[in-house]
């Protein structure tokens, strides 16, 4: 809700000014059309977390929690070219603190790239990537294999 003003209330928060009132009575005048507990919520989050590094905006990826489970999800899934540097940087923090992850990211963008690509016989070798990189919830259910490996899915543009 902040986003517009939340680069000047850093600097104001870096100069001294924690009053959530002197905050709002300050964007106020600037237009700021929500009400002082919107403000008071971002004081809140400043007081536990501390500032962005850096100064940046604040967001869902700078946040000492981190995102959400979803947003995570969404950002592997995204054509590396439509990411941000920030998303970028997100991610390639979060593989470098586990391999699980960097592996599973990895089978995630291979698997997108066959898909957006209509490589269907890369198929069978996805699967056993998957199978093999120990993962449990990426190891394919032998249904599934099968089904691959008996129909010819016509690729349709």
């Amino acid at each position: 809700m902040l986003e517009p003003y939340e680069p000047d209330r850093l600097t104001r928060w870096n100069e001294g000014c924690h009053t959530a009132t002197v905050l709002w009575r300050e964007i106020q005048a600037q237009g700021l059309t929500h009400s002082l507990t919107t403000v008071q919520r971002f004081v809140n989050q400043l007081r536990g977390e501390g500032p962005p590094p850096s100064g940046q905006p604040r967001s869902a990826l700078t946040k000492t929690q981190g995102p959400p489970p979803r947003q995570v999800a969404s950002l592997v899934l995204r054509h590396p070219d439509r990411r941000s540097d920030e998303q970028c940087a997100y991610l390639q923090q979060l593989r470098a603190a586990d391999p699980v992850i960097a592996t599973a990211t990895d089978l995630a963008g291979d698997f997108l790239a066959m898909l957006r690509h209509r490589e269907g016989e890369r198929f069978p070798a996805w699967l056993d990537a998957a199978e093999a990189s120990g993962i449990d919830e990426l190891k394919p259910r032998h249904d599934i294999r099968h089904a691959g490996q008996q129909h010819r899915w016509p690729m349709t543009r």
